[in-house]
């Protein structure tokens, strides 16, 4: 038998010792008792062993991306002999692989993010508008037996008049965002090309790489959508944005509007009723008849996102779909090409993580359920006829599974395990409620040890670093922590995502106060309930959560024994004004009011957004304390990540930590699924909790 490597370089293997292809013909048997002790670092931090499904359109192949040598690569299955080669690799110098789709049964279309164009800086010399440039998106085609690998949009983004601006961070996928695949080796896809703020919408092939306009840029208009048949009918995003190199002070957060296409001509509709401040709806898809239309919105004046369907036309709203009085509901649409939107799922909706649309397929789900191990958290990709469907299943003390399900038959096909040395091992986590010292609730996380001792164990605060619901389920980091002993806080404070736009609103430049009262709160009270130490607590994150880490350990009443940081994000460093561009997600508002020392765009109590306009508002706001740009130690043992190794700090070593908080921030922002820089650094965050959290003991 070949091994692993030989296969590897030959381009094939069946697919490792996972058994993927193990049939599932009964119900699991629970978990009985989660696995004492814990496994070699690189277990919690490689990379996840398969990830990101997706079956073909036909139903006989399957994509997934799985590492090699310490890189995600892709790898394409054969359903009907069970074979499979790697048939795309992208070198981890020069970036990662995110994900794939397919074109068609012969074709798949990667996102790739590359490294060495994050280094290009333009920026252009007009108030409100230098923001540097970070072309990092691309797209890559690819056979699925490894031929005919093609770079799509080779040429650059065309430099609008007045330079060339960039589009937008990694995560966001604004450069290059497939729109729909349309079959016959073409696809939409939105780009900044004509444009520096808007986007226009080209007809791709992904064979020839031919490249036709469909949809000029329109001013304000940041995403569009098309239907059912491939046809552009949506347009989202701002009234009355600033042109380029201009600064609208008093229209810069008007209304949100839409703009609707229809017979050739296109229309402008003002959206009030659909919008917010600081959200632009998002489409999820239209219905079978396409006269409807599915959306993610603040409706109606409301505090939380919501799903609505609504008129395609008129963009009226017909009905709610899911809404909740306490937090946000954000959806991943579940459809397939030939029989469209079947379903919603929101994972963080527990216990309620779909909406179907089509009554039958949601019936087909639950016998899937019954089915599969564990309890069934995402519907992944489907055949274009919706019989074969990839599913993804936690729970039972397993890390996220994939199966493929028949909705004919009724039979599973296991594909394989994220994780496969932690399945049998994984701790759920626990939901709690504490009352913050004005009266506040604030919703957390709590994950425990599965052996507990008879003392409270040390307490770790990890911050999220991405969009809700990204580790809802199973964060390897989280079982890394748990498995040595440490009780893992996740807590939701003010100015968090998910629990509706005043909430999030209420962490406006509070990110040294409001942020720092809200985490100590919460350890005062675990410790007061007895559930941990409140006298050993270290706090650490990746990216954003670990720069809010920093910044939560900082504060006089944080109980920090310690913190850790891993890839410092350049969003804490340099995010630049999003209050300039049309891009006003959610997600963009909350990142900038944390990170930036002197934010240009404030809020005066309750009133309405403006921008700093004296000197008191100048020194109130730099007044705010920062771990990045005031660098003075707070104190406590420091574990940075930086460009070379893993770098502990003391409270002697200031000019040290400025230094090692400089090399930090050059680091990318984008973080991939674990590789050897994550497990290097898991070995010395053990070494590091050990000898600052242990020693009492």
């Amino acid at each position: 038998m070949l091994t692993k490597k030989v296969a590897t370089l030959l381009g094939f293997w069946a697919i490792s010792g996972q058994n993927p292809w193990a049939e599932t013909t009964s119900p699991a048997i629970g978990v009985q008792g989660v696995a004492s002790g814990y496994l070699p670092t690189v277990a919690y931090g490689a990379l996840p062993d398969v990830d990101d499904v997706r079956i073909s359109p036909g139903g006989d192949f399957v994509l997934m991306i799985r590492p090699v040598e310490d890189a995600r690569a892709l790898f394409v299955a054969d359903l009907r002999n069970n074979r499979g080669r790697v048939v795309l690799r992208v070198d981890p110098a020069n970036g990662f692989l995110r994900g794939c789709e397919w074109a068609d049964d012969h074709r798949v279309v990667c996102t790739v993010y590359r490294y060495p164009e994050l280094s290009r800086r333009k920026t252009v010399p007009h108030e409100g508008y230098s923001r540097s440039m970070r072309t990092v998106v691309r797209l890559v085609a690819v056979d699925r037996d490894g031929t005919g690998r093609l770079d799509l949009v080779t040429k650059p983004t065309r430099a609008p008049r007045h330079g060339a601006l960039g589009v937008d961070w990694a995560y966001n996928e604004k450069e290059h965002r497939v729109v729909a695949y349309l079959g016959n080796d073409d696809i939409l896809v939105s780009l900044r090309r004509d444009h520096a703020l808007n986007d226009s919408v080209y007809r791709l092939n992904v064979r020839t790489n031919a490249m036709e306009r469909v949809r000029s840029p329109v001013a304000g208009i940041t995403e569009w959508s098309a239907d059912g048949e491939g046809a552009v009918r949506l347009g989202m995003g701002r009234y009355s944005l600033p042109a380029l190199g201009e600064t609208d002070r008093a229209n810069a957060y008007a209304t949100p509007k839409a703009v609707v296409v229809e017979a050739g001509s296109e229309t402008t509709i003002p959206i009030p009723h659909l919008g917010a401040p600081a959200f632009v709806p998002r489409v999820l898809g239209y219905s079978e008849d396409n006269d409807r239309v599915y959306l993610e919105a603040i409706a109606n004046g409301g505090d939380r996102i919501g799903l609505w369907e609504v008129d395609a036309r008129t963009l009226a709203i017909s009905r709610p779909l899911v809404t909740h009085p306490e937090r946000d509901v954000v959806a991943t649409p579940i459809q397939g090409r030939r029989c469209g939107l079947v379903g919603l799922g929101h994972s963080e909706l527990a216990p309620q993580h779909f909406t179907w649309l089509d009554e039958s397929f949601g019936l087909a789900m639950k016998k899937a359920e019954n089915r599969i191990p564990g309890n069934l958290i995402g519907v992944e990709s489907m055949s274009a006829d919706c019989v074969r469907v990839v599913v993804a299943a936690t729970g039972d003390g397993q890390s996220v599974v994939y199966h493929i399900y028949d909705t004919e038959t009724g039979t599973a096909r296991r594909i394989g395990s994220q994780f496969p040395r932690l399945d049998g091992r994984v701790v759920s986590p626990r939901p709690l409620r504490y009352r913050a010292r004005d009266g506040t609730m604030i919703d957390a996380q709590i994950i425990l040890p599965a052996v507990p001792k008879a003392a409270p164990p040390p307490v770790v605060v990890y911050p999220r670093h991405g969009l809700p619901g990204e580790d809802a389920f199973f964060d390897p980091w989280t079982q890394f922590l748990v498995d040595r002993g440490y009780a893992v806080f996740r807590p939701l404070v003010r100015g968090s995502l998910g629990r509706g736009t005043r909430h999030m609103l209420a962490g406006f430049e509070q990110h040294s106060r409001v942020l720092q009262d809200d985490v100590g709160d919460g350890i005062a009270w675990l410790a007061d309930q007895g559930i941990a130490d409140g006298r050993a607590v270290c706090y650490m994150g990746k990216g954003m959560g670990g720069y809010l880490a920093l910044v939560a350990a900082a504060g006089g009443e944080s109980y920090a024994s310690c913190a850790a940081h891993f890839a410092f994000s350049t969003l804490a460093n340099d995010r630049l004004n999003a209050h300039a561009t049309p891009s006003l997600h959610r997600h963009e508002f909350i990142w900038d009011w944390w990170s930036r020392r002197e934010p240009r765009l404030f809020r005066r109590g309750n009133g309405p957004w403006g921008f700093i306009e004296t000197n008191e508002e100048k020194q109130r706001l730099a007044s705010m304390r920062s771990p990045l740009h005031k660098a003075k130690h707070p104190g406590h043992p420091i574990l940075l990540d930086t460009p070379n190794h893993p770098h502990r700090v003391y409270s002697g070593h200031s000019r040290r930590y400025a230094r090692a908080m400089s090399e930090a921030g050059q680091l990318f922002h984008t973080i991939p699924d674990g590789g050897p820089r994550q497990s290097a650094f898991l070995q010395e965050l053990a070494s590091f909790l050990d000898d600052e959290l242990r020693r009492r003991e």
